[in-house]
């Protein structure tokens, strides 16, 4: 929930001015966008396309982006040799340091809830262990099925529906190949794809279109940050919906995601053994919330 004072926030008041668009409807756009990191806990959204698909932006393409970048305005400074020149100040996002092209929500973790620091705290300690086990075996990274827990193996009859080699994987789908997707008719999806929407909770299966828009997304980032080639960050990505659908956290399915949150929330990033039971971190922080500092 937004602070009471929102409102009076001079940032805020130029991103209302920027948009044109009522107060309530730009709280939301903004609660969107720290409810994407807060569920993750990693202030780095991606790229502009990516910073509007989290919020669901129903506007013209680009403009929310700029508008969140220029929110924080410019001032008059002063150089050591007297000149003065205009500086811009950071709006609600800004680019992640050393990586051109990727955005961040500005200093996220300066005002997050507690339940999202504690999930930083545990990522970063995943993570020390993961480098920890490259190091002790001799600088290799550790494969996805040593991080990885295996779920339930289905029964064969259906393994055969729905297995398809890696030959077939690689040229029914490139994560990158943004042209692809445009050719791509209504009802036709890439055959990795269907496979991580056919593991994902059926019950809460919707909006398939823009699901796949974010699992495009999720792959880029994964390939990314983990450094993996296309039909390997699409495999960690089926990996962790199918250990996802076997788990405890998705039996009862009125408190799953719909797909297409599930990816942009960055919930594939989780360790699987968080999904033995129900994360109350949330529950326990929605009081609290309230009474967040205002971003500065």
């Amino acid at each position: 929930m937004a602070r009471p004072s929102l409102d009076k926030n001079v940032k805020f008041r130029r991103l209302v001015r920027i948009l044109d668009e009522p107060k309530p409807h730009v709280i939301g756009y903004l609660e969107s966008l720290w409810q994407v990191a807060y569920e993750c806990g990693n202030p780095v959204i991606g790229d502009p396309e990516a910073v509007e698909a989290a919020i669901e932006y129903p506007g013209e393409p680009g403009k929310l982006f700029h508008a969140l970048m220029s929110a924080g305005g410019r001032r008059r400074t002063t150089a050591d040799n007297g000149a003065e020149y205009e500086q811009g100040q950071a709006g609600f996002i800004e680019e992640v340091p050393g990586e051109p092209g990727r955005y961040q929500i500005h200093d996220l973790y300066d005002h997050a809830p507690d339940y999202v620091k504690k999930r930083k705290q545990r990522e970063d300690e995943r993570k020390q262990r993961t480098y920890v086990d490259s190091a002790d075996n001799g600088g290799q990274r550790p494969s996805m099925a040593d991080n990885v827990r295996t779920p339930t193996p289905t029964p064969a009859h259906k393994e055969e529906r729905t297995t398809t080699s890696e030959a077939d994987v690689s040229s029914s789908s490139s994560i990158d190949d943004k042209n692809e997707e445009k050719k791509r008719t209504k009802h036709t999806y890439p055959e990795a794809f269907e496979l991580w929407w056919n593991a994902y909770p059926k019950e809460r299966r919707t909006s398939k279109h823009k699901t796949l828009a974010m699992w495009i997304a999720a792959g880029k980032r994964v390939k990314v940050e983990q450094d993996l080639d296309n039909v390997a960050a699409a495999d960690f990505l089926l990996t962790q919906v199918r250990a996802f659908a076997a788990s405890p956290a998705a039996a009862d399915t009125q408190f799953v995601k719909e797909a297409h949150r599930w990816l942009s929330y960055g919930s594939y990033d989780d360790p699987p053994e968080a999904w033995q039971e129900k994360d109350t971190d949330q529950r326990q922080d929605d009081e609290s919330r309230i009474h967040r500092p205002l971003r500065g």
